[in-house]
């Protein structure tokens, strides 16, 4: 666990992270004269991404894991929204960075007016796209307590998508601070690619996978701390480049790799490879037939596969049946194996043999 604790006061208070013990100062906008509120002292700690338990096996695919990482992005900045029994909410209270100092601003105190003994219900949530018109906030329905949830979207381009982090605390006023622990709720994926010895005379270049049909969009219950797909929109395609000297652009898949080596696969996105963010959902595959009359899963490889100068890639794509259960706060990795299960855009398995 890596543990980023901070501070929030009026007017001044610290932020500490345990990775680097680096002292950040971070301050409050005093509140209205008229509504004098108690300074409210904030710690943070986070859960970085694990490994899965178990692996999903997929035709042409064998999943693999790496060790836990941190989130992808640095916490920069965050929202809080919270209540107090049914009449008492929070406007949303922003957290931020604000110079090279790591100098950290919020705009809300503790609300005043209330007994110090009175429990009030915080939500946190980083990372998002956040419009005053149109928060990803929402309380629910209140049923003896709310329900709070986040509707949250994931983007189907991998360089622009964000780590989702979330908490929640219950605190009273006495309690001066309040503790919030970050989890990560959507799923990652990193792909890898090789080709198996199958394919050893075969100049394969690679320049994207996407992954077709998977949900992009969610409801995030924080008291449970469970998803709710949604369903009612359609079904979308996700896109990983492949990098040549930091720039998209064609890889060569020459390493050649037998079903238990994996060691040599090429990692797709930038540097070290980036991660693909996802809802949580269980992935059913392509089974079968062309992909344009399917509501399967299937990974769309953009490549060229050249022998004897015919390209067995017809019309620039390749394709493999993808198959997952992906769950939060999991990192998963797949690699990608290149070989003869591979099929074309009708579902048929492609002959290498005919040449």
């Amino acid at each position: 666990m890596k543990h980023i604790p901070f501070l929030i006061a009026l007017p001044l208070a610290c932020l500490m992270a345990c990775s680097s013990h680096d002292d950040i100062d971070e301050t409050i906008d005093k509140p209205n004269p008229e509504t004098k509120g108690k300074p409210l002292l904030v710690e943070v700690s986070e859960t970085p991404l694990a490994d899965p338990e178990a692996a999903s096996a997929n035709t042409g695919m064998t999943a693999i894991f790496r060790a836990p990482v941190v989130n992808k992005t640095t916490l920069s900045q965050f929202y809080l929204n919270g209540y107090w029994s049914q009449s008492g909410k929070l406007n949303p209270s922003y957290v931020s960075r604000t110079d090279n100092n790591s100098t950290w601003v919020a705009n809300n105190t503790w609300p005043s007016g209330i007994s110090d003994d009175t429990d009030i219900h915080f939500y946190a949530y980083a990372n998002v796209d956040y419009n005053p018109s149109a928060s990803p906030f929402y309380y629910g329905d209140y049923s003896g307590g709310y329900n709070p949830y986040l509707y949250f979207i994931v983007d189907e381009n991998a360089e622009r998508q964000k780590d989702l982090l979330v908490a929640k605390k219950t605190a009273k006023p006495k309690d001066n601070t309040v503790h919030f622990h970050f989890t990560h709720p959507c799923a990652a994926l990193q792909f890898a690619i090789c080709k198996t010895k199958a394919l050893t005379n075969f100049d394969i270049q690679v320049q994207k996978i996407i992954l077709h049909n998977t949900h992009s969009s969610g409801y995030y219950y924080f008291n449970t701390d469970s998803w709710k797909v949604d369903d009612t929109v359609y079904p979308s395609d996700f896109t990983l480049l492949a990098y040549h000297n930091d720039s998209p652009g064609s890889i060569t898949v020459n390493t050649e790799v037998s079903s238990t080596d994996r060691s040599n696969s090429i990692l797709l996105g930038k540097g070290d490879g980036d991660f693909m963010f996802f809802i949580p959902q269980d992935i059913v595959p392509w089974n079968g037939g062309s992909v344009s009359n399917t509501d399967g899963t299937y990974i769309e490889i953009k490549c060229s596969i050249k022998k004897g100068g015919k390209d067995y890639a017809e019309g620039g794509s390749v394709f493999i049946p993808f198959a997952a259960t992906l769950e939060k706060g999991f990192i998963h990795r797949f690699n990608i194996r290149m070989g003869t299960s591979m099929r074309d855009a009708g579902g048929n398995v492609i002959n290498f043999r005919d040449q």
